[in-house]
Order: C-alpha cells, then sequence, then structure tokens
C-alpha cells in the first residue's frame, strides 16, 4: 500500500493550440514527432518528439528537462548505461554497484522551479529512498532540498509522480536519488522532470499564459512573471482593469487605477460614478466635492439629519419641515423668522404665530390685544379690540366696560351676558334672568333640574295641578283627573261619582252603603253584609264572607253589562 505522503500529478486535457508558441502568423513552434505543414486550422500534431509531452493539440508543450541528460551515479554496474535513468524508458534500466547510501545524480541543463517529479523505481520494502532537488554548487544535501521520500511495506516496481511535501517548489539543476541503507543498491528505471514551454502551464502544459506580459508566467501556476499586459489585472492576469480607468491601466495586484479615471468616474477602480448633478469634476479619492445647494457627499445625496444649505453646512431649528435646500417651511409652535429662531409673543393664544412678521395667528390670550397681543386689555376685560373697548369679560363680569358684577345666584359657571347681566345658567330647581325663582312644587322631578329657565315644568305636573309651571289647581273637588282645557272632571275619587246631570259636572259623593258606584249611581262595591245594585239588600245572619262577596262581584259584572 502507497504512503499518504506520496501524490500522484494530476492530468489534464488540452483543447486548443497556445498562440504564444507560433514563431510568426503561419508557423507553430510545435514539438511533434511529425507536423502538418500549416500552422492554424489544418496544421495538427500527430505524436509527440522524444523530451517533449503534453497534448498533441496545442503541439506537445510539456518538456522533459531530464531527457538525456548528464547522470552520475556513487558506482554502477558496468554492464548498464547512466543514461538508461533519462531515456524516457521504463524497460531500461540502471542499478548501482550495492554500497552505503548509494547515489544517483542527474545534472540538468539549467536551474528549474521544480514541484514535482516522475521516477520509475524498484523499491523495496522497509527501505527509504529519498528524492532531492538541489544545485551544483552545493556542497552536501539539505533537508531543505529533499522534495519527498518513497517507503513502502512492499517491494515492487513504483512508476509515480511524486509532488514535493506541502507543495513546496524547489529551485535547482540537479536530481538526487539517495537510497539510505548500510549496504544496498538502487534500480532506477527512468526519471523525468517536466517543465512548461514559454507562454504555457499546467500539469500538461495545455493552457495559456494570456494577457502575461511577453507570455512569460509560472508553468505549475499560470501567474505572470513579469506583469500583466495593459488592460489586465490579477495573478494570471486573467480579469480585465475597469473599463473606466485611464489608459486602460490598472495595478496587476490590486486592481487600483494607476494614473487616474476617466471623466465622470471616481475611487480606487474607477468603478463609481459622479453624479450628474456635480457642478465640477469628481475628485478621485472624494467624489463629488462642489455639490448644489442642500446636497452633499461624494454623491450629492440630499441634506439630512436637519441639515440644509450649501455642503449641508447649516441646521434646521424648531423647524416642523427642514428642507434640504431652503430650511425651515414651518416653524414649531412659539417660534418665527426665516430661521424660525424668533419666539412668538407670550400673549399669543396657543402659542402660535405668523412665521414672517410674528402676528398672533389664533389670537390673544386674556386679558391682551393687538396684532402681536401687546396691548393689556383693561381691568376685568377677558377680550379687547385694539382701541380699548372690552369685547369679552371675564367670569363674573358683565357691563361695556365689565364693571358689574353677575348675580350670585347664577350657577354653573356663574356667567352672565356681557350686555344685559343675564345668568348664563341657573342652579338646578331655580330659574328666571338672574335664578332667583324657584320651580313650582308641583313640577314632576327631572334632571338637572325640574323646570327651564323660564320655569316651564319639565316633565309636567303632579296630579290635581295643570299648566305650564304646575300652578293651577284643579277646580272640581275629589277629582282624580281633571281636564285641563275646560276644567271639568273626568274621573273621580274612589267613593265618589260623576254627577252628569248639572251644568257643571261634579263629583258627588256614593250613598252611604257604597264604597264606590259609577256615574248612573250603580253600586261597583257595597259594605260589608249589604248586597244589590243599589246595595239595598242587608245579608242574613246565616250568610258568609264567600257569598258577600260573591253577590258583589255580580254587581260589578252587571253594573259593566
Amino acid at each position: 500500500m502507497k504512503s499518504l505522503w506520496i501524490y500522484m500529478l494530476v492530468i489534464l486535457v488540452s483543447v486548443k493550440c497556445v498562440a504564444s508558441q507560433c514563431i510568426d502568423s503561419t508557423t507553430c513552434d510545435c514539438h511533434c514527432l511529425c507536423c502538418s505543414t500549416v500552422c492554424f486550422g489544418s496544421r495538427y500534431c500527430t505524436s509527440c518528439a522524444k523530451g517533449w509531452s503534453g497534448t498533441t493539440n496545442n503541439g506537445c508543450q510539456r518538456q522533459n528537462v531530464a531527457y538525456d541528460t548528464s547522470v552520475e551515479i556513487s558506482s554502477i554496474e558496468p554492464s548498464y548505461n547512466p543514461k538508461n535513468a533519462v531515456d524516457e524508458n521504463n524497460g531500461t534500466l540502471v542499478y548501482t554497484n550495492t554500497k552505503k547510501d548509494p547515489q544517483l545524480i542527474i545534472t540538468l541543463s539549467k536551474i528549474f522551479n521544480i514541484k514535482s517529479i516522475y521516477v520509475c523505481i524498484y523499491a523495496e520494502r522497509y527501505k527509504y529512498y529519498n528524492i532531492y532537488v538541489t544545485k551544483t554548487t552545493s556542497a552536501y544535501l539539505s533537508i531543505d532540498d529533499m522534495c519527498n521520500r518513497i517507503y513502502e511495506a512492499v517491494s515492487a516496481l513504483y512508476c509515480i509522480g511524486i509532488s514535493c511535501l506541502a507543495g513546496k517548489i524547489l529551485t535547482g539543476d540537479q536530481i538526487v536519488i539517495e537510497r539510505i541503507t548500510k549496504w544496498g543498491r538502487i534500480e532506477v528505471r527512468d526519471v523525468r522532470v517536466y517543465q512548461c514551454s514559454q507562454g504555457t502551464y499546467g500539469n500538461q502544459c495545455d493552457r495559456e499564459c494570456l494577457n502575461c506580459k511577453d507570455n512569460r508566467c509560472d508553468g505549475y501556476t499560470g501567474a505572470c512573471e513579469r506583469g500583466c499586459n495593459i488592460g489586465w489585472q490579477g495573478a494570471t492576469c486573467e480579469t480585465k482593469c475597469n473599463t473606466n480607468c485611464l489608459d486602460n491601466k490598472c495595478d496587476q495586484d490590486t486592481g487600483f487605477c494607476t494614473v487616474g479615471c476617466k471623466l465622470d468616474w471616481f475611487g480606487d477602480r474607477c468603478d463609481r460614478q459622479c453624479p450628474s448633478q456635480c457642478e465640477s469634476p469628481c475628485d478621485r479619492s472624494l467624489g463629488c466635492t462642489n455639490c448644489p445647494i442642500g446636497f452633499n457627499g461624494p454623491y450629492c445625496n440630499p441634506c439630512d439629519g436637519n441639515t440644509y444649505g450649501k455642503y449641508c453646512s447649516l441646521t434646521c431649528k424648531n423647524c416642523d419641515d427642514c428642507n434640504n435646500v431652503n430650511g425651515c417651511g414651518e416653524c414649531r409652535n412659539g417660534f418665527y423668522g426665516n430661521l424660525c429662531d424668533l419666539e412668538c409673543p407670550n400673549q399669543c393664544k396657543n402659542n402660535k404665530c405668523y412665521k414672517q412678521l410674528g402676528n398672533c395667528t389664533d389670537g390673544c390670550k386674556d386679558g391682551y390685544a393687538g396684532t402681536k397681543c401687546d396691548t393689556l386689555c383693561k381691568e376685568n376685560c377677558a377680550t379687547c379690540s385694539t382701541n380699548d373697548l372690552c369685547i369679552s369679560c371675564f367670569n363674573g363680569r358683565f357691563g361695556t366696560n365689565c364693571e358689574y358684577l353677575c348675580p350670585g345666584t347664577c350657577g354653573g359657571s356663574k356667567t352672565c351676558d356681557k350686555n344685559s347681566g343675564v345668568c348664563s345658567e341657573c342652579n338646578p330647581g331655580t330659574f328666571g334672568p338672574s335664578c332667583t325663582q324657584q320651580c313650582s312644587g308641583n313640577c314632576l322631578p327631572d334632571t338637572p333640574s325640574d323646570c327651564d329657565r323660564n320655569g316651564i315644568c319639565i316633565s309636567g305636573c303632579v296630579d290635581g295641578w295643570f299648566g305650564p309651571q304646575c300652578d293651577t289647581q284643579c277646580p272640581i273637588e275629589n277629582c282624580e283627573k281633571c281636564n285641563t282645557s275646560n276644567f271639568s272632571c273626568e274621573i273621580c275619587n274612589i267613593g265618589y261619582y260623576l254627577d252628569n246631570v248639572q251644568e257643571i259636572r261634579k263629583c258627588v259623593k256614593c250613598p252611604s252603603r257604597y264604597v264606590s258606584c259609577n256615574s248612573d249611581l250603580r253600586c261597583t262595591e257595597c259594605i260589608p253584609k249589604f248586597t244589590g245594585y243599589q246595595c239595598e239588600n242587608e245579608c242574613t245572619i246565616n250568610c258568609v264572607d264567600d257569598l258577600f262577596k260573591l253577590n258583589s262581584q255580580m254587581n260589578k259584572e252587571q253594573t259593566l253589562q
């Protein structure tokens, strides 16, 4: 089982020919075993030449810089050629002699940045094989030079791509394979170190160094080594500068426009538009610095926070509506003036006055007159005119100059008419101009008063009395219900009957044996022990009470018939 710290190369597939590998517009610098004669369109690569790989459709741009280079072995079996380790053939091999810590050293043509190495080696189990990237000028191997190591639990031939530990990229012109052993040898089939041609990068060198200066980029990451062409930015120059950058120039790392912005744009990346209402060109860093009155900030936003004017430098005070251009539209109660900084006169009613002149809008408080309520009324005047005439009086006063006291009998607020002195309202139970008269005792009770301001009973009269003020008594004695229109009796009290014979109908007392009777002098109820229509029959000693009552009831029914 392979160790976790050994990494395999990832093989990626390219999709098109890399233009940077063309010598001119018609000839490609391809590294193929056989190429056709036309570069673009018809030209294609059938297979890669020795020492080159990648993808054929982009002309085999991945070079094995270890191919056919110098190989040095600490000691070698005489029957093996050291070049077998760099011939791109896993079928050939080279052995070192058996010794302590044997080494195989491959010297490259120049110094390269190396991130991974392909090795094909027979590894004995539980043996360490260290792989280094170093320089010919180095006198000894350092732990910092070690790319990776092979250590397996099973002896086998391992042909793998090994990435340097922790993603390191080592710089050197020598590859050293060393077996750590007291007595042993190394069997190597092949060693390959891949580098991309100028203008390409990636595991298969099939990706273009687009927009890099001189088409130069790191073969592993694609990071442009000399910066970006004008108009591009980013590690691999894959992002366009903002089109609003002046001369289309921006910093490769930050994207900041390096020589300024086009007209009407601002910001580090020139991606913020200068507001149309800006009255002068925008500052690169600050935006608009000359907004119209009532606007401020880089985008000339309307003033806020109760501010207004040029640069929003003024503050509204005592306003109900602060306009960003002109300031206060309406002042709060109690203030006036263009800036609402003046106080309304204290005598203004409801503390209100006109914004421009400060004249009181709702009139004056009691006791004052004038447009600004600065004229003091005469004593006892609640309101007055500018010519010193009392318009209304304080409570409890009346007269031209409010010189008189209202009657003390006035009710409610104790006020009276300014001119006549008539009470505005009376206490319950009284009436009249000065509330000195009492409601009739014959009025039916009511709330809050039995009679109105004119003494008229509100709910009517008690029995036996009539008239608006219930001050007229029925002239017929013993009358229960009197007709107020003609002073005649309609119903008599119990024990009396209405005499219709006389010209003036009177209530006459029923005979002595009657309890009650009707107008025809018929008995409606007899005294005890008598019966009959006129209570003329006296009951015998053997009569019972129920019979008396029965007879009386019969008399009543016959009377009703």
